[in-house]
Parts: C-alpha cells; sequence; structure tokens
C-alpha cells in the first residue's frame, strides 16, 4: 500500500497514540464480549465470515459478538443468529450527526474482550482506525495480505500475515480462520448461514401463490447478473435453460435482481415466453426465504450465489475467473461448474445435463413404528415435482397389547416381533435407495424400556429411530393434511390412534391449538376390555372415562372454534369402511352402526360383519366409543375422513429438507 505524504504523517501520528506491542502468547481469557469489525464492502466475503463468527461460538458459547459492517455489506448479515448486534457503520454520518457520533463512540468505548478485524482479498484502513479507536487489551489482525502491508497493522498486538498462495485451493471459510486458530478456535462447518423467520416465509410464500397458485411442480431460481461482467453467463445461455426446464419439467420459474441487474433482467422479459415470476429488490432474509423453498437454484459468481449457499437447496454455480474451491458454496447439494477464466466456456448441454440429474426421480420413505401397526409409506417425487405412492404396507404389531397390558413394558417377544418386521420394511426402503425418516409413537415414548427398545431396533439396521412426543407428532399430522385445507376454514383435525389421540385446529397456513391426550383404541381396550368381550358395565365404565378425560378439552376446543372437523388414522378410515359412508361420517348413521358393533360381543362373532376389516375387530370398539364422545361433546353432525396420515407429514418433512 503506498502512502503519500500526507498518509504517512497520518500514520506515524497514529501509531504514537494506538500503536500496541505485539504478543506472541496466544493466550485468551473466557470471552464474553467480542467484538468484530468487517468494513470490506464486498456482500459475498461477508457471507463467507460467517463461519468465523460459528467457530468463536463452538468455543465460547456463552459469549456474544457485536458486528461493525459497513452500508454495503451488513444486509448480508441481517437477523444472523450468531450475532448479538449488527451496527451499520456509515463514516458520512460522523460529520453531520452528533447522536450517531455519541452512539458510535458508547459502542467502542464498551469493554470488549477481544477486537478481531478479518480480511480476506483486500485491507479496509476503516476496519482498522476503529480497532485502535475501541477498548481491549486484546486485538486481532493483518500484518500482510497476499504480500501487501498493511500500514495500520500496529493497532493489533496480534498480527498474522496471510498469503493466499499458501494456500491456493483452500476455500476462504477456512482460511479466514487462520486469524484465531493459534487461540484454539476454529470450525469444520464451514457453511454459511442466512437468518429469516416467519415474516420472510410468508413474503416468499404470497410471491408464489401470486405468480404459480398452489401448485406442486418443480420450483427453480435463477440469477442471471452479477457485479464484475466477467462473472456473467450469456444471457442466451440463460434463456435456453429457462425454457429447457419449462418443456422438460414443467417448473415454476423465477428470477432475482435487485436494480443493478435491470438490463439483464429486461433482456430476459423481450426475449422469452415463458411465464416466469420476478423476485426483485428482496431484503436478504426474504431472499433466502424464497431459495429455501426451492427445488434448483442456478446462479452465476455473486452476492446472490453465497446467500443460496446458506439455503438447503440443490445449486449450480457458474464461474468464469474466480477460483470456485475458495468461492463456491459447500455442501452436498453443491455443485460448480468452471471451464476457464472465460464463463462462456461453460456449454449449455453441460449445465442441461447437471440439471437433469438433479431434477431426476427421487424417492422418500416414512416408517412410523405405532401403537398398533407399523407402517411403511414410500413415494417417488417425479422429475416434474409430482408425488406417486409406489409402497404402502402395515403389519400389526400391536406393541400397545404388550405395553399397556404389562405395566407399561414391552415384551421380550414384542421386541422380536418389532425387530423382524422393521428389518423386513427397512431392505425395502433401501431397495429404492430412498431418503426416508423412522419415528416411533406413544406405545414406545410411554413405555419404560422405549429407549432400550429403540437401540434394540436401531443396532438391527444401523440407523437412528426418533421417538416424537406429543408435540411433535400433532405438528407431523397437521404437515400431512396441510395441502388438503382451505385457507378461509379453520379444522378441527383428529387423529385416533392405539395410544393417543390428537386434536388439533388450523387452517392451511397456521395452527391454532395442538393437544396430545393419552387415550387411544388399544390402550381403552386393555383398560377396560382386557380380553377384547364386551359387556354393559364395562362399556359404561369406558364412556365415563372418556367423558371425564376430554371435559377440559372439548371447552378448549369450543374457545378456540372451529368450522369443520377432520378424522385421520386407520381408525377413522376403518369406520367410514364398515359403514359404508363414502368419505363422511354422519351421526346418525354412525350411532346405527355403534349399537350393532357392541351387540356383538366376542371378536368372533364382529368379524362377521360385513366390510369391518378382521385385523381391527378386537379394538374398533374403543374407537365408536372415543368417536361417539366427539360427536355427543362437541355437538357436531358429521366428520369428514382424510386419508393423509403422520406419514404424509413426516415425507413433507423430507422433501422440505432435502430439496
Amino acid at each position: 500500500m503506498k502512502l503519500n505524504l500526507f498518509n504517512k504523517i497520518a500514520v506515524s501520528f497514529l501509531r504514537n497514540i494506538f500503536g500496541l506491542k505485539e504478543r506472541f502468547d496466544y493466550q485468551l481469557p473466557q470471552l464474553k464480549k467480542v467484538l468484530i469489525i468487517r468494513q470490506h464492502n464486498q456482500f459475498g466475503d461477508m457471507l463467507a465470515t460467517i463461519p468465523l463468527f460459528r467457530a468463536i461460538k463452538e468455543k465460547y458459547p456463552e459469549c456474544s459478538i457485536t458486528l461493525i459492517a459497513s452500508p454495503e455489506n451488513h444486509y448480508a448479515v441481517e437477523k444472523n443468529e450468531l450475532l448479538e448486534k449488527v451496527y451499520q457503520f456509515d463514516k458520512r454520518k460522523i460529520f453531520y450527526s452528533m447522536n450517531y457520533a455519541k452512539e458510535l463512540q458508547n459502542l467502542l468505548r464498551q469493554n470488549w474482550d477481544v477486537i478481531i478485524v478479518p480480511f480476506t482479498v483486500a485491507i479496509s484502513k476503516t476496519s482498522c482506525i476503529l480497532a485502535g479507536l475501541a477498548n481491549s487489551s486484546i486485538k486481532i489482525g493483518l500484518r500482510n495480505l497476499n504480500g501487501m502491508h498493511n500500514d495500520y497493522n500496529f493497532v493489533f498486538n496480534y498480527r498474522f500475515d496471510l498469503d493466499w498462495k499458501k494456500h491456493p485451493d483452500s476455500h476462504v471459510s477456512d482460511f479466514i480462520q487462520e486469524l484465531v486458530r493459534p487461540f484454539g478456535i476454529s470450525t469444520k462447518n464451514f457453511k454459511s448461514l442466512v437468518s429469516f423467520d416467519n415474516h420472510d416465509l410468508s413474503v416468499a410464500q404470497s410471491f408464489l401463490n401470486a405468480n404459480f397458485g398452489n401448485s406442486k411442480k418443480l420450483i427453480v431460481g435463477l440469477h442471471v447478473g452479477a457485479g464484475k461482467p466477467p462473472n456473467r453467463w450469456s444471457l442466451d445461455n440463460f434463456i435456453f435453460i429457462i425454457n429447457y426446464l419449462k418443456n422438460n419439467f414443467d417448473a415454476r420459474i423465477y428470477l432475482t435482481g435487485s436494480k443493478s441487474d435491470s438490463e439483464e433482467l429486461n433482456y430476459i422479459k423481450n426475449n422469452i415466453t415463458k411465464d416466469i415470476g420476478y423476485y426483485l429488490n428482496h431484503s436478504i432474509p426474504e431472499l433466502a426465504a424464497l431459495i429455501s423453498e426451492s427445488d434448483l437454484f442456478i446462479t452465476n459468481d455473486t452476492g446472490v450465489m453465497h446467500v443460496a449457499g446458506a439455503c438447503e437447496v440443490s445449486q449450480i454455480s457458474l464461474f468464469g475467473p474466480t477460483n470456485p474451491f475458495n468461492w463456491a458454496p459447500l455442501g452436498n447439494k453443491k455443485y460448480f461448474l468452471r471451464k476457464s477464466d472465460l464463463i462462456d466456456d461453460i456449454k449449455v448441454e453441460e449445465v442441461i445435463s447437471l440439471i437433469a440429474r438433479l431434477l431426476s426421480d427421487k424417492y422418500f420413505a416414512a416408517l412410523d413404528l405405532g401403537t398398533n401397526s407399523f407402517h411403511l409409506t414410500i413415494v417417488k417425487k417425479k422429475s416434474n415435482g409430482q408425488l406417486e405412492i409406489i409402497y404402502d404396507a402395515k403389519e400389526y404389531v400391536r406393541l400397545g397389547e404388550s405395553v399397556f397390558k404389562n405395566g407399561l413394558i414391552i415384551s421380550e417377544d414384542k421386541i422380536v416381533e418389532s425387530k423382524n418386521a422393521v428389518k423386513t420394511f427397512y431392505e425395502i426402503i433401501k431397495s429404492y435407495d430412498a431418503n426416508y425418516k423412522i419415528i416411533a409413537t406413544s406405545a414406545v415414548r410411554d413405555s419404560i424400556n422405549g429407549e432400550e427398545f429403540i437401540s434394540i431396533i436401531s443396532k438391527e439396521i444401523n440407523s437412528q429411530i426418533e421417538i416424537i412426543d406429543g408435540n411433535r407428532e400433532s405438528y407431523l399430522i397437521y404437515q400431512g393434511v396441510q395441502d388438503s385445507l382451505k385457507s378461509d376454514k379453520k379444522y378441527l383435525i383428529i387423529d385416533l390412534g392405539g395410544g393417543s389421540t390428537e386434536f388439533i385446529i388450523a387452517d392451511s397456513e397456521k395452527v391454532y391449538f395442538s393437544k396430545s391426550i393419552n387415550i387411544g383404541v388399544i390402550r381403552l381396550m386393555k383398560k377396560f376390555f382386557p380380553d377384547y368381550e364386551i359387556t354393559i358395565e364395562n362399556v359404561k365404565a369406558a364412556e365415563e372415562f372418556i367423558k371425564d378425560s376430554f371435559s377440559s378439552l372439548i371447552s378448549k376446543l369450543s374457545e378456540v372454534g372451529f368450522d369443520a372437523v377432520i378424522g385421520v388414522s386407520g381408525t377413522f378410515i376403518s369406520i367410514n369402511k364398515f359403514i359404508n359412508s363414502n368419505g363422511k361420517i354422519e351421526k346418525e348413521k354412525f350411532k346405527e352402526y355403534k349399537n350393532l358393533l357392541l351387540s356383538k360381543k366376542r371378536v368372533e362373532d364382529r368379524k362377521e360383519l360385513e366390510r369391518l376389516e378382521p385385523e381391527r375387530a378386537d379394538i374398533i370398539p374403543a374407537g365408536f366409543l372415543i368417536i361417539e364422545n366427539i360427536f355427543q361433546s362437541l355437538k357436531i353432525d358429521s366428520i369428514a375422513i382424510s386419508y393423509k396420515s403422520i406419514r404424509d407429514g413426516l415425507i413433507s418433512e423430507l422433501i422440505s429438507t432435502n430439496k
């Protein structure tokens, strides 16, 4: 850095005031307050600094990090959960705003445990001066960057030499940690992070609904601009890609951009006939929210590339003169293409080939280890975004019989039976190479040896199994039925299981109330009908128990309010089939068949009833008693049947996290 005479005088003056003696002990106290100053204006550089924040938080979880950013780069870290505060430093305001100058002074004069000034490709004189003004006995920064001397290095008492030539293929997020590694601070998680909230997500979803409706087709985003002209792939190539995505995948396509991209965006608009959306001039969190809702994002090497890199979405990044090993987003769904310093050397055919691979058919599986049955569902997500059920089967393991009969203990024979059933299902999952999740519900979570049971099963298949609580069960049920709900109605969703019943009031956008009650068909039968035989006395006792158990809940449901009732689960579906109600259980018809069912005292007699599933003949009376109480207590006339389930919710979750 060449200095003119004035700058030399200024540097000499500042050295006399702020100059610190260099230290080599590399000892830090227990950090509680950290100040990081990052004035370099490049947006991507700021996002690349996020793993440094993470490294500090991993080493000192209780510390708070304050960041001083510039007006140009602070957008990159809006709402970032790793930061306590982001202060936007605008040097122009110092000269005309006394309040601003005072606020800055108060910030710098706090007692900071350490001050860190990270650099990647350029030295910021402003950052160094702010570090000199700040109050801390420990200041970390650079002496030299890529052979360029930092004339303000005297403000630091820990000084480092960083040179990309010594680390030619290191990722920038790794390279930047050289400042703090001598202090035992580092992370292997180089993933960036862009935080967004429900407001940002709502903005993104409103955009998708306004432009594409409620379609479940593939969502693909593209960013065709870039701050540097050498980083811009041919717009005609992008137009070819858009047409390919529309013609071959019937994809919903949107372009992102700001005022600086207006020329490129206008060219696209004037040269394409396909209907696409334009998501322009949005905040970084709003941008991240939309990208996170996408199946694929394609971008030039620019700041938006780093935003997409922070999202759990498949991504193709196009590089020209920049080394992608230094700057490309990291992750198993992140891909880059580069041929030479000329970005247009990347052929359209190469991008299409990668798109085809990323958007090929994918398989998702959900295995529910329920109280009554183990149920596996596998769906294929087609290249056009549509879902197709390709496997659906259950095994009546009846864990609840053991748990609710034997003092909440899963018996040895049920463990063996469960192990065999899960092993069989797991082999089917693997044969499809499916992304999958396995959950266990009421019987397992309520059993004394539930953790031991899961450990045995997990070891057998070498895979994780999640024991979910009532709240998570309710959430997954809602996720399963959400797509079938209307936005202008509130629904009471009831999932009647073997060990518990979940009550959820929701519409298509949000949940208003949820509650899990430990009453299910197997649990109730084992409590009042241990041999599955029906008596008048036991029916009355069960009815009183149900009424008492639901009483406080019923008043809460009425208070929240709802417009319609939906029944979810095998019990509702089985009763719907038995009474031949064609998707809606009517109160009067239900009562007629309830009386018929309860007149059959023995299981064998109930098995002879037309349209009644033999596998449920033993436990179905409890289902009728519970539903009868729901009819009476809520004063409703009908319950609509949904064939969606907790497994649909689990698959929806899998798909959203594997975009």
